[in-house]
């Protein structure tokens, strides 16, 4: 490291002094070494720029996640060096970490109860399932599902019921609110209970207040309505 600019103070503690002259592995986390190292290497060609996310140690001791550009100067006779622009972003890191690890354990839940979500989107007209509702539903990951697609599973005897609730959801006058429980038919003629549960969100006021998107989940309930079935047989 031949120069650093002195806002390497603020970002990891250390002056000028300490920093130059050292070279860049003696202050990247032992885990992020061989990436780190091989970012370098990418750099061999000139005007090449390449952006990595490591540690690298603060003078204090603790590891801040650094998202750095790297950039090829060795032909600029001005610069002759690599230069690297540093940016602080571990609180972006941890947020993204803890987001990862929420979603992990939702999917994790949803895996052992049996539940899937969905969202709605009136705007675009189109609609999300979780990859646990499509799992439910017997869809494979990459099929794509309707903004009318739920109605196709639920049951014949059900669905004049469930789309009048439906619809009671999507008035702009009322609570949006959906809640249900009703049965899912699928195409070998196997029958599901599933107990649904969303909320409406609407955008304007008076007149012209209408749905923007609906969320929910689908919840598959189906041992529950057979238990008191099992106890009288």
């Amino acid at each position: 490291i031949q120069y650093v600019s002195p806002t390497i103070s603020h970002l990891l503690g250390y002056s000028e002094n300490e920093f130059t002259g050292r070279f860049v592995r003696d202050f990247v986390h032992p885990e992020d070494d061989a990436a780190a190292m091989k970012a370098f290497e990418l750099l061999a060609t000139p005007g090449k720029v390449d952006t990595i996310v490591n540690r690298v140690r603060h003078k204090d001791g603790s590891w801040r996640w650094i998202e750095s550009t790297h950039s090829n100067l060795l032909d600029e006779p001005n610069v002759r060096g690599v230069v690297i622009n540093f940016r602080d972003v571990t609180e972006r890191k941890k947020s993204a970490d803890a987001l990862r690890d929420s979603q992990e354990q939702l999917r994790s839940a949803a895996q052992a109860v049996g539940f899937g979500t969905y969202m709605l989107d009136f705007v675009a007209k189109e609609s999300r399932w979780s990859p646990e509702l499509k799992r439910l539903a017997g869809l494979s990951a990459e099929c794509e599902t309707p903004l009318d697609g739920v109605m196709n599973f639920v049951h014949p005897d059900d669905r004049s019921r469930v789309a009048q609730k439906m619809e009671s959801s999507l008035d702009p006058t009322g609570p949006g609110e959906f809640t249900d429980e009703h049965r899912w038919l699928f195409s070998d003629g196997s029958v599901r209970w599933v107990l649904v549960k969303g909320k409406t969100l609407f955008k304007g006021d008076g007149n012209a207040r209408c749905p923007t998107r609906a969320t929910g989940i689908v919840i598959d309930i189906t041992k529950h309505k057979q238990a008191p079935l099992t106890i009288l047989s």
